[in-house]
């Protein structure tokens, strides 16, 4: 049974396999290039016996590829239709899923997003659910430094601090909200701050995203008629 990796393994295969072609004349290979502008008919050269393994290795490969790719696609048209589609729908996700530059260093969304923490990829997707505009690590400059705020929703900047249980943590916090209000960023007026809660006895955190979504109510960052339309209104079933 082919299966979708397999199917974009090879496509992909293909793509990065040479471009060249190999004839024999009298036991001898000559390699074949594409034929360029103004050239009546492709150059060949001669591939010395050294050479021969490095040079006619690729371009067997990729003819083996491409009967690899040929029998998938006699099987895939033997289908019925409704599975033959399903399977190139299949394909056509898995290669854009493979498209996004994964971060072995960072959380991320379906969409390729970067995010610096497991809390503020929900966020974010809370963002995208509810349809807020955002815009995410805005830089901002202090009297100090380059700071990057979160979230900017509207003219409303947002801070997420998640450890402030452990005292480093917290003290750069600190630093960051008086070079923030220093330039006007002040909490209460166009500052935002949301925070998580701690579990002291295992050293970690937990995000409430309930209390984070009425804090985005109070703000007026959101209405409450959007987030219960959202989360909380009965659909009907579809018949």
């Amino acid at each position: 049974m082919i299966t979708v990796e397999e199917y974009v393994a090879v496509k992909k295969a293909l793509a990065k396999a040479v471009s060249y072609c190999i004839s024999c004349k009298n036991g001898y290979y000559y390699r074949q290039d594409p034929k360029q502008p103004g050239e009546k008919r492709p150059h060949q050269t001669y591939i010395p016996r050294c050479d021969e393994e490095a040079v006619v290795g690729p371009y067997i490969e990729k003819k083996n590829l491409k009967v690899r790719r040929r029998e998938m696609n006699a099987e895939i048209k033997s289908w019925p239709s409704e599975q033959s589609r399903d399977f190139y729908q299949r394909v056509k996700l898995y290669e854009k899923l493979q498209e996004i530059d994964l971060s072995p260093k960072k959380s991320q969304m379906v969409d390729g997003q970067v995010c610096d923490s497991k809390s503020e990829m929900i966020v974010l997707n809370t963002l995208k659910q509810l349809g807020i505009p955002y815009r995410y690590q805005v830089p901002v400059q202090t009297w100090v430094t380059t700071r990057v705020v979160d979230f900017v929703v509207g003219n409303k900047f947002w801070e997420h601090e998640g450890m402030t249980s452990k005292p480093d943590y917290a003290a750069r916090q600190l630093q960051k909200h008086k070079e923030y209000a220093a330039i006007g960023l002040k909490i209460g007026e166009n500052m935002m701050v949301t925070t998580e809660v701690q579990d002291l006895e295992n050293n970690t955190s937990h995000l409430k995203m309930p209390t984070i979504i009425w804090q985005m109510v109070q703000e007026g960052l959101v209405t409450a008629r959007k987030v219960w339309n959202t989360y909380f209104r009965k659909r009907r079933p579809v018949p």
